[in-house]
């Protein structure tokens, strides 16, 4: 597959660079094995995280098409690796963008996970989450684990310190999606999705895996593993290899225990690395399933292999065993044939480049038999061009997801008597009259109940409901309105205060944490700002 000119370009013109102190502490690394078999099954993963998990809303910003909620909670994965995450990665953070009013009786939300550099939330709020508004779709925007508000404080940008961080990132996005999701249910929203570009396309789509319900997916230029990232992609000169391979020599963890316990899915003489080999006849005869495997085999038949000529830099490249063992770790946390398949495939439309030149997808499983239903679409051009020039894809690909589930979860509860009727009522469809009278009244009844139970239980609605009422009344009679003649004076809010409340049961902010409040005035310097607004998300 070719590459784009422009990924390669622009990845030689950044200075960030990745895992620059090293794999991570052996020990650790097992215990991240051990914990993706955990979390890589839907039924086991789904009870890591409470139903109820805690989650506080801090503040509420109202702007002229939506309200902002900023909220916070803590990690789920804290629960479980709390030695392995500082205490600024422990803590979450995200934003809630809803419209001012919703365009029909649904209330689709849509979690956006953030790409490569995405930090703060102001990139997908602006560039994502304010164009689906005008369909009626909603966003909670989160912050990665590494990055903004909880980026710790001797990394520089978005270069992670250790491989066995993008595990971590990865493990928190994943349960802090289930717990928002949960979250979101019992406010009301629904349908739910998930999203985001690149890396945040590849979280996505591992915490899609893991709901138990049908879900909208539209991961945007990612594919069924990292691995191919780190390995074969551009990204892969952004990383130290010498110094990966020399702690993975020094050190027989590495070597004797956890090359042994991952595996590589795809067959990985399909892979670029080996494209200057025939060994068609070597795989035919070997069962390769382990680095520590293939690089036995390459000791041993390294005389028997067909020599071409490469490149003096390709070929140090090649002999690294830190390479293989990357793919083989990326391979057993990331390949998504080594988690559950998202409930209803229908919904996930996947976005990829042709020319993705930091996605390679060569040798590597395809999308579609992983996951049969789902639907890929593919843009011209490279990874780095299709984030400038083609987000509006992925915003029509969200719409089309949504549109799809709605027809899929069909109208909300209220409505569904007169869907019944409808088709009961029919003349090829008969249905006893007592059946069709129950139905009928239990939703009207449903109906009714419904404004009296916000209004008891629902503070924010009684208030935003007296106001309206209110303005009716002093528009339409100052008879009906004499308890309120004393207030004319007072100016009165005409604005859609009670649909808006409606939608957004509980999204009070909490005045107890407004210390916790001002981590969101963002006391970085003015150097730091620059630093990570200076990269584009990849």
């Amino acid at each position: 597959m070719s590459v784009s000119c422009l990924d390669k370009a622009y990845r030689k013109l950044l200075l960030s660079k990745y895992f620059t102190k090293g794999w991570g502490k052996p020990n650790d690394i097992l215990k991240l094995f051990e914990f993706r078999k955990i979390i890589s099954h839907r039924e086991s993963c789904h009870k890591l995280v409470d139903a109820d998990h805690p989650i506080t809303i801090l503040t509420k910003t109202s702007l002229k098409d939506c309200s902002v909620y900023d909220g916070t909670f803590l990690s789920p994965m804290a629960k479980y690796l709390p030695s392995m995450m500082s205490n600024k990665v422990k803590q979450a953070y995200f934003q809630l963008v809803l419209p001012k009013v919703w365009l029909d009786d649904f209330k689709p939300v849509c979690i956006h996970l953030a790409g490569t550099g995405d930090h703060f939330f102001w990139r997908r709020r602006n560039l994502m989450a304010k164009p689906l508004l005008k369909q009626g779709i909603a966003s909670v925007i989160l912050e990665n684990p590494f990055y903004g508000l909880r980026k710790p404080t001797n990394q520089v940008r978005s270069s992670l310190h250790y491989v066995s961080d993008i595990f971590i990132m990865g493990g928190c996005c994943i349960l802090e999606s289930i717990a928002l999701m949960h979250w979101l249910e019992g406010q009301g929203f629904g349908p739910l999705g998930l999203t985001g570009i690149s890396m945040g396309g590849h979280m996505a789509s591992l915490a899609a895996t893991n709901w138990p319900k049908p879900i909208v997916l539209v991961p945007c230029l990612s594919w069924s593993t990292a691995s191919s990232v780190f390995t074969e992609g551009v990204m892969s000169e952004s990383i130290n290899w010498d110094m990966l391979q020399r702690q993975y020599v020094s050190n027989d963890k590495y070597y004797d225990a956890l090359a042994k316990r991952c595996n590589i899915v795809d067959k990985p003489f399909c892979h670029r690395l080996m494209k200057e080999f025939n060994v068609d006849e070597i795989w035919e005869d070997k069962d390769i399933k382990t680095p520590f495997d293939f690089l036995n085999l390459m000791n041993s038949s390294m005389t028997n292999m067909q020599k071409h000529k490469v490149s003096k830099r390709e070929a140090k490249k090649r002999d690294k065993e830190a390479v293989w063992f990357m793919r083989g770790m990326m391979d057993e946390c990331t390949h998504l044939k080594n988690f559950s398949t998202p409930v209803d495939t229908s919904l996930i439309i996947a976005v990829c480049a042709k020319i993705d030149g930091y996605v390679p997808r060569g040798g590597l499983s395809d999308l579609t038999s992983l996951w049969p239903g789902a639907t890929v679409r593919y843009i011209k051009g490279g990874h780095v061009g299709a984030c400038i020039w083609h987000r509006k894809m992925f915003i029509k690909c969200i719409e089309e997801a949504f549109e799809r589930a709605k027809v899929k979860l069909g109208p909300p509860v209220e409505h569904s008597p007169y869907v019944i009727t409808a088709l009961c009522g029919a003349k090829y469809c008969y249905s006893p009259p007592w059946v069709v009278t129950l139905v009928f009244w239990v939703g009207y009844f449903n109906s009714a109940l419904n404004p009296l139970i916000y209004a008891y239980f629902n503070r924010e609605f009684r208030v935003a409901f007296k106001k309206t009422l209110q303005s009716c009344c002093q528009i339409t009679s100052k008879l009906v309105c004499w308890k309120w003649r004393s207030r004319r004076d007072q100016p009165v809010n005409y604005s859609t205060a009670s649909s808006e409340m409606h939608g957004n049961n509980y999204l009070r902010p909490d005045l107890r944490a407004e210390a916790i409040a001002q981590r969101f005035s963002h006391n970085i310097s003015e150097n730091e700002v620059i630093n990570l607004q200076s990269e584009v998300v990849i």
